[in-house]
C-alpha cells in the first residue's frame, strides 16, 4: 500500500507545481475599477463600462487558414465570469453572445490589438474578482508560449466593482450634515436666545403691557413696523418688535447670560442699570421727551 501511495502524493505534488508555473508565467490583465451609483431623483448613471486592450498574433498558418479562437473570462474556480456576477462582456465595442470572444485571424487588425470590456449591470456583486482569460475552443494547439490543449488559460485578469453614492445624494448628504451641526451646535452659540425672561413695561402714563423675550435672539423697541425675512428668521434666530410712537430711536435688547443687554447706538436714553436684570426695576427715560419707560 505503501509503494502506491507515495507515488500518488508525488503526482498531485507535480500537477500543483505545475498549475502554479503556469498561473506564474501569465500576464495580468487589470481593468481597474468600475464604479457605479444607484439612481437617485433625476440623476441616474448608465451602467460602467471597462476595457482592456490585449495584442494577439496569429502566426502566417493562421491567418491563411483563419484560424478562430473562443475566449472567456472565468473566475478563479474556472466559473464562467459572467454567469455569476451579471456582466456582460464586449469586444471592440460589440456585444459578445454568451459570453464568448471571437476572434478570426482574418479579422485581427494590422496593430494585433484588440479592446476587451466588461459591462457591470445593475445587481453585480461588488468587490475584486480576479480569475483568467481562457480558450474555450480553438483549431490552434498553442497561443503565444501555452499549449491551450493541455492547459486553456492564457492570461490572468482582474477587475474590481464599486458602488458610490449618487452625486445628488451625496449632496443632499452633506447639506443635511451642515444644517445639522448648525442648527444643533453652532446657532445657539453664536446666535443665543433669552432664557425664560419677561418683562411688564410702562411707557409714561399708558398702561402696562407684557413683553415676552424668551426665546428671541434679540428684542427691538422701534416705532417702525419691520419685517424679518424668512432666512434670517430660520437660520439665525427671531426678533421681537415693540412698536411705540416713543421709540423714534430704536433699543436692541440682547441676551447677556440671564439678563438683557440694551443697546442704544444714539445715545437717545438713559437707563437706571444696564445689563437689564431679570429680576427687579430699570427705568429708561427718553432724553429728548423725558418720558420714563418703566420694565419691570
Amino acid at each position: 500500500m505503501r509503494y502506491f501511495i507515495l507515488p500518488f502524493v508525488m503526482f498531485l505534488l507535480a500537477g500543483c507545481a505545475l498549475d502554479d508555473k503556469r498561473d506564474v508565467s501569465l500576464q495580468l490583465l487589470d481593468f481597474g475599477t468600475a464604479k457605479y451609483y444607484e439612481p437617485f431623483l433625476w440623476v441616474k448613471q448608465d451602467p460602467p463600462v471597462v476595457e482592456r486592450e490585449i495584442v494577439l498574433n496569429f502566426n502566417d498558418y493562421a491567418c491563411e487558414n483563419n484560424a478562430h479562437v473562443n475566449l472567456e473570462l472565468v473566475d478563479k474556480k474556472l466559473n464562467k465570469f459572467n454567469d455569476n456576477h451579471k456582466v456582460e462582456l464586449y469586444l471592440n465595442n460589440i456585444l459578445c453572445p454568451n459570453g464568448k470572444i471571437r476572434l478570426n485571424a482574418s479579422d485581427i487588425p494590422k496593430s494585433k490589438k484588440v479592446k476587451i470590456g466588461i459591462k457591470f449591470n445593475p445587481g453585480a456583486s461588488k468587490g475584486r474578482t480576479m480569475g483568467y482569460l481562457v480558450a474555450s475552443q480553438s483549431d490552434l494547439d498553442r497561443i503565444g508560449d501555452f499549449d491551450i490543449k493541455m492547459d486553456a488559460r492564457i492570461m490572468k485578469w482582474e477587475v474590481r466593482y464599486k458602488k458610490t453614492l449618487n452625486p445628488l445624494l451625496t449632496i443632499l448628504l452633506i447639506f443635511s450634515s451642515i444644517l445639522f451641526i448648525w442648527f444643533i451646535f453652532f446657532k445657539r452659540l453664536i446666535y443665543p436666545v433669552f432664557p425664560k425672561f419677561k418683562k411688564l413695561v410702562k411707557i409714561g402714563d399708558t398702561g402696562l403691557r407684557t413683553v415676552v423675550f424668551t426665546g428671541y435672539r434679540k428684542v427691538v423697541f422701534t416705532e417702525k413696523k419691520i419685517k424679518q425675512n424668512l432666512f434670517e428668521w430660520l437660520f439665525i434666530g427671531k426678533i421681537l418688535f415693540v412698536l411705540s410712537p416713543e421709540f423714534t430711536n430704536s433699543i436692541v435688547f440682547k441676551p447677556f447670560k440671564k439678563n438683557a443687554r440694551a443697546i442704544d447706538k444714539n445715545g437717545a436714553y438713559r437707563f437706571s442699570n444696564n445689563p437689564i436684570p431679570r429680576d427687579g426695576v430699570t427705568q429708561i427715560i427718553n432724553l429728548k421727551s423725558k418720558t420714563t419707560i418703566n420694565l419691570n
